[in-house]
Parts: C-alpha cells; structure tokens; sequence
C-alpha cells in the first residue's frame, strides 16, 4: 500500500492523465490488494493491551485499606502504583523501596532505576515516578496505607526490586 500511495503521488505530481496512470490500473490494484493480503496471512492480529477495567482498580484500592493479609494488600498496592504511573511489570524489579516516599500532600514520588529505555550506558540514568495525591477512584486512603505497609519490618529492608518473596503458606508443603 505504501508503494502504491508513492507510485500515485509521482503520478500526480508528473502530471500523467487518469487514463494512463498504473496507479489505478485494475491489474495493478488487485496485485497490490493480493501482495498485502498475502503479507498478513499467519501473522497473529494486532491487539493493544488490555487496560484494568474502572472496577478492577476500585476493588484493588478498597483491598488494600480493608482487613487483608499484609501481602497481598502489599500485592494489590503495587498493581496500583503499576496502573497509576503507566508502568510495565517488569519496571516494578527496579523500584527500590527506599526510593518510594509519601510526601506531605500525599503523593508518592519514587524512581526507576531501570527500564527498556534507562540504566548503566543510558542517556537516562532512572526514571522519576509520581503518583498524585488524589489518584484514586473510591477516595480510599490506599497510597498512605501502602506506603506505611512498605515500611514495616517485614518488607522494608535493602533491595533494588519493590515486591519481595512472600513466606505466606511456607508452612503448608
């Protein structure tokens, strides 16, 4: 198709009558139609990502303010932090904790040390994230309450990735 929209322009621009333009030859249109028809056969179709639904952020603010075991509401927070700043899953291996912070108003400013685009040899050393203090959907107070969960004992020690092992259920084998 991108070869027959130039072979139109030069035709357009070269001033060639309608009737002699191979442009809009029928023999030429349909070789073109069957080489880009044939291009596509047993390439899967294209599909954007699909994005969390409204209710599905709401469930995961509600779930980490209500009466949940701290690792999965640890869980459910950084799929908030991944959804709000438009983070991929694999940029949260690259958050150190330390590096997450509420500040005063209630927004949670953090970095990435490491993406696609960033890192050691990069033009762009890590990539500042933020999360706005109103960034929710339900009102709940689930930035303060995940960033008070990361600072437990429990999860806040030296590591260069958000979501650590969980020793949940360890018991159970």
């Amino acid at each position: 198709s991108s070869v027959r929209a130039a072979l139109g322009f030069i035709e357009k621009a070269g001033g060639v009558p309608d009737h002699d333009k191979i442009s809009l030859d029928p023999v030429w249109l349909t070789a073109v139609n069957d080489a880009d028809r044939s291009a596509r056969v047993g390439q899967p179709p294209q599909r954007p990502a699909c994005p969390f639904v409204t209710a599905i952020i709401m469930a995961l603010e509600l779930y980490v303010v209500g009466p949940h075991e701290d690792f999965k509401k640890f869980v459910a927070w950084v799929m908030l932090i991944k959804v709000w700043c438009g983070l991929r899953p694999v940029d949260t291996l690259c958050v150190p904790p330390a590096m997450l912070s509420l500040d005063p108003s209630g927004r949670i400013e953090g970095r990435v040390e490491r993406t696609k685009t960033t890192g050691a040899g990069k033009k762009v050393r890590w990539l500042p994230i933020f999360v706005s203090a109103e960034a929710s959907l339900t009102g709940a107070a689930w930035r303060a309450e995940g960033i008070a969960l990361l600072r437990t004992a429990e999860y806040f020690f030296p590591r260069d990735y958000l979501v650590p092992l969980t020793l949940v259920g360890a018991d159970d084998n």
